[in-house]
């Protein structure tokens, strides 16, 4: 059984063991518990200076796993993406998104419908205006608010799924790099065609791009050509996601561990590229949406009905409020 994402500081010290001991092991020593088996042909001088040449040579393995130390909470980001479900979820009145989605309508906003039912028939300036600026694009302003928010969720769970599967990714490389070095000193040597002491890089895989959606006109702010909204998402969890890059695998084992070392920092190398690509998918991804909404706030926020101001006073106010209602 494999050691967890948490274990990862230990067992990058257990390599560093195992690379000593591998190492020894090719000059004649058995070395455990950080000690070696006195031989009849050698001195203690000699034990200490082949031990502390073999300490000192190895000393880099566990910095070699430093960087990937500490690295985001999957959970932590599932539990934000699940709170701007919700949001969607408020903002749904039963877009066709729901389905690809999982995010289901909220039927309450059905009752704006009675609003325009309540105020179709008055004519005051305040009630015309609130009319044509504000529930007449209720709908569309709504719409753009509700696929903005899920841009948004699943940016968080694409998030989750790259810090999930590169705490995965790490791991293994950890553990099967301890097992490859073991192989050389129990003289069972494995290929770098063994898929078990290999690695496999799910990052690039677990995340991919979603058809993008649009902003839908909202009355005379409207435009001709449709403004994209980019979503990066969790393949998991959309169905219209398709991977950036299939799973990348690879040998650990080697010939002898200074072979095996340099194939684990090529792993760690290529996972810390597909980190760094992932992360630049989402993040052009919110820029892009950034830009867009700054350019058109009308198509995403409403503005404030002069009705909204109405008091008990003015309510009745031809000019102020919704004026007098018709025949």
């Amino acid at each position: 059984m494999g050691s967890s994402y948490e274990q990862l500081p230990q067992t990058a010290e257990k390599l560093r063991q195992a690379a000593i001991a591998a190492d020894l092991h090719s000059h004649g020593y058995k070395y455990r518990n950080g000690k070696i088996e006195k031989g009849s042909a050698s001195t203690d001088e000699q034990i200490q200076e082949v031990l502390g040449e073999a300490v000192a040579k190895y000393a880099h393995v566990p910095h070699m796993f430093v960087p990937y130390f500490g690295m985001p909470d999957p959970a932590a980001l599932t539990s934000y993406g699940d709170t701007v479900r919700g949001v969607a979820q408020r903002l749904n009145y039963g877009q066709s998104d729901i389905e690809k989605h999982g995010i289901t309508a909220n039927p309450q906003l059905g009752a704006i419908d009675e609003v325009f039912g309540l105020v179709k028939d008055w004519y005051g300036e305040a009630a015309i205006e609130f009319r044509k600026n504000f529930l007449d694009k209720w709908k569309p302003i709504s719409s753009n608010q509700f696929q903005l928010a899920v841009a948004l969720m699943c940016a968080a769970q694409a998030e989750s799924a790259i810090w999930k599967n590169a705490r995965e990714n790490v791991t293994k490389i950890a553990d099967n790099a301890v097992s490859a070095m073991d192989a050389l000193t129990h003289h069972h040597l494995c290929g770098n065609g063994d898929g078990k002491l290999g690695f496999n890089l799910t990052v690039l895989s677990s995340i991919g791009a979603i058809a993008a959606a649009s902003l839908a006109e909202v009355g005379s702010f409207g435009t001709a050509t449709p403004l994209a909204i980019a979503i990066v998402a969790e393949v998991a969890s959309s169905a219209g996601a398709y991977p950036y890059k299939q799973p990348e695998q690879g040998g650990l084992s080697g010939g002898n561990p200074s072979e095996v070392l340099k194939n684990v920092q090529n792993a760690l190398d290529k996972l810390k590229r597909d980190i760094l690509e992932g992360e630049s998918h989402i993040k052009e991804a919110m820029d892009s949406n950034v830009v867009l909404i700054r350019a058109n706030s009308d198509l995403v926020i409403a503005r404030r009905p002069q009705l909204a101001n109405a008091t008990a006073r003015t309510i009745r106010d031809p000019r102020l409020g919704l004026g007098m209602a018709a025949d």
